[in-house]
């Protein structure tokens, strides 16, 4: 207690306003209490619920962009081996026709190309269908074909 006597007066003007509201007994002062705490527990389920939709939103979004940068680059690629399938077609028919002494080491590498080819279409056609990390990692195999394959055919 306060020497100017405070304490107690602010003890006894806290009783009359509990008194007031209904809390002045124990049973009272329980059934706020209870009643308090359920307050807080829906208020806290209802921010958890609030947090769970937005976490599922931005999971959504994010999900759609990966999937569009996806599908830019399974295009873009699939853009670059549809350019080079008709120069694919026209060495082997310069093969077909070429002298027959040089023609095993011509069918050798127009080979070499035609798997690189067909190894690039194999991954452009995963790549369509991949998610997530794998997808990039593709991408990034790719990247380093289609660019070679371009340096033996040039425009």
């Amino acid at each position: 207690m306060r020497e100017d006597g405070r304490h107690h007066q602010e003890g006894r003007r806290r009783r009359r306003q509990d008194r007031r509201q209904g809390q002045g007994s124990r049973q009272g002062r329980r059934r706020h209490r209870k009643d308090t705490s359920k307050a807080v527990a829906d208020t806290a389920k209802d921010t958890a619920e609030k947090a769970k939709d937005a976490a599922a939103t931005t999971a959504d979004k994010a999900k759609e962009s990966v999937t569009a940068l996806r599908d830019k680059a399974a295009s873009e690629y699939q853009t670059a081996l549809d350019a080079l399938k008709p120069k694919i077609d026209a060495m082997k028919a310069k093969v077909d026709a070429s002298p027959d002494l040089v023609k095993p080491t011509l069918q050798k590498a127009w080979d070499g190309v035609n798997t690189q080819f067909k190894a690039a279409s194999d991954k452009v056609s995963s790549l369509k269908s991949a998610s997530g990390d794998t997808w990039q990692k593709l991408a990034g195999e790719l990247k380093d074909m289609v660019p070679l394959s371009t340096r033996l055919f040039p425009t």
